[in-house]
């Protein structure tokens, strides 16, 4: 179970373009179970072609939504969340700690047909 003390964080890292071959759920829909439990979700589209309105679907607030045209940027995007979804300790931390305070993050990955290899290089 989730730990009843710390953040709870989701971060789904995604082209931005659902596949909708078959049966799908529409993503509003899709994203809030995890909403309903208290959990901040934050998108992150990678790509060229990332459909903005299916990102802001996917997290819990307009500012919970990140681009980046390729991995090399993850590192940067994911720096601002952690430290705002940091709870702010007393005393404050050392110099040079992220995140001291212990937090539940979670990384989801889609896997989508729409982008060939090429496209993650």
């Amino acid at each position: 179970g989730m730990r009843s003390d710390v953040p709870k964080i989701a971060i789904v890292l995604t082209d931005g373009a659902q596949t909708t071959t078959g049966g799908y759920t529409p993503l509003n829909e899709a994203s809030q179970g995890i909403k309903d439990k208290g959990i901040a979700v934050y998108s992150l589209g990678i790509g060229k072609n990332v459909d903005s309105v299916q990102l802001r679907q996917i997290a819990s607030s307009d500012s919970n939504v990140f681009r980046s045209a390729g991995f090399d940027e993850l590192v940067e995007l994911v720096r601002p969340i952690v430290q705002e979804s940091c709870p702010k300790p007393t005393p404050p931390p050392t110099p040079g700690a992220i995140c001291p305070i212990p937090m539940d993050t979670t990384f989801i990955i889609d896997s989508s047909l729409c982008d060939s290899d090429s496209d993650w290089n």
